[in-house]
């Protein structure tokens, strides 16, 4: 039997590598073949992106939609600044892919999928922000499998929404998509009162990282970078909250700071970069780290899933994933908000009662994930 499924794979991110990872494995697990759907969107890069940097600044200007002149100059100066490191991160993700991977033919549109669909016996959307209106630039259809065959199942898999609302015509849209789905599973439970508005009835379960525990990741991370006990900051947005909260834990715990970097640029003298590091070397360093402070999702994911001390920051946008999760293993309290809070009252966290609720949620997401596939796992 054999699966075919998409998600969003192609953005340069560790956590976009590994919940897609987290996904495959476990449809291996329930004895399915895999193959991932290598759906590019828009504005995804691509081998094409880097072939010399006037293409990478052609690119970024398409995808970015800058049109006035000051817009396409400051592009054009950040394009020549980063062009080099993300090309990089673009190797290291296509590596990824390509070792961990069955991938199928490149499609650049829904349109090309419907023309010429990957052939499978059943088909799925998720996880990540497959269905985030504002992420996705409005309803991007492929997410939504309408190039499957109408005699196959479709089915989602902690599919995250991320946003409060649907505009009107969106909401219509995405009701009358799903409505041809054998089983509807979410990231957040947000996302679960959402499509229930819609009159769709859907599951919340863990994101995929979750539902693989910290010995399986154990299996991909590199040995440990730093013989000290070190602070990892991991920032995806600049958040002077977060840089001055690490800062202060550090102080008190007398952690060396180690910044997870995307570039040579924001590090402070004090801090030690590890700039653009392989995935194995990314989990190593989330594995190994004495507290991460964070505020990225897949960062307080994977400082969960390894009981690391930790604190998630929040930002502008895209919270709920964040809140939910944390809601569900029993750490609200480590959710830095902009109300901020005392970092010296941060007591260590106990895992004991925070991994009897994980693993009481993995169950729940196996069992349904079990009833929508009609298997049990191999795993």
């Amino acid at each position: 039997m054999k699966i075919a499924w998409i998600t969003v794979h192609r953005t340069l991110n560790y956590g976009t590598m590994l919940q897609a990872y987290a996904c495959d494995r476990i449809f291996r697990e329930f004895g399915y073949d895999t193959l991932l759907v290598d759906y590019y969107r828009s504005r995804d890069y691509r081998d094409s992106s880097f072939q010399t940097p006037l293409s990478y600044y052609r690119f970024r200007k398409r995808a970015e939609g800058a049109r006035k002149p000051r817009e396409r100059l400051v592009l054009a100066l950040k394009s020549a600044a980063s062009y080099r490191t993300t090309k990089r991160f673009h190797a290291i993700c296509d590596s990824f892919l390509n070792e961990h991977f069955t991938l199928s033919k490149p499609y650049d549109s829904s349109e090309a999928l419907k023309c010429d669909p990957p052939l499978a016996d059943l088909y799925c959307a998720g996880s990540d922000q497959v269905w985030n209106t504002e992420y996705n630039g409005g309803i991007d259809e492929a997410f939504y499998l309408t190039f499957a065959p109408p005699d196959r199942a479709k089915l989602s898999f902690a599919s995250s929404i991320g946003i409060e609302h649907f505009s009107g015509e969106d909401g219509k849209r995405v009701r009358e998509l799903l409505g041809g789905f054998s089983a509807i599973s979410v990231r957040e439970e947000s996302a679960k009162a959402l499509l229930g508005q819609l009159g769709l009835v859907s599951t919340a379960v863990l994101d995929p990282t979750l539902l693989l525990d910290a010995g399986q990741w154990e299996t991909l991370a590199s040995k440990p970078l730093f013989d000290e006990p070190y602070l990892l900051i991991y920032k995806l947005k600049g958040d002077g909250r977060l840089d001055r909260a690490a800062h202060e834990i550090a102080m008190r715990k007398k952690l060396k700071i180690v910044r997870l970097a995307f570039g040579n640029r924001g590090k402070a003298a004090d801090e030690t970069a590890v700039v653009l590091p392989e995935v194995g070397e990314f989990l190593s360093l989330m594995k190994n780290a004495a507290f991460v402070v964070t505020n990225s999702f897949h960062g307080t994911c994977f400082a969960v899933n390894f009981n690391r001390q930790f604190l998630t920051v929040t930002r502008e946008r895209y919270n709920s994933r964040m809140t939910n999760v944390l809601e569900k293993v029993g750490l609200s309290d480590r959710l830095l908000t902009r109300d901020a809070a005392d970092v010296a009252a941060l007591s260590d966290i106990a895992y004991e009662a925070v991994n009897r609720r994980l693993d009481a949620e993995r169950g729940r997401a196996r069992a349904w994930l079990s009833e929508a596939l009609g298997r049990r796992s191999e795993g």
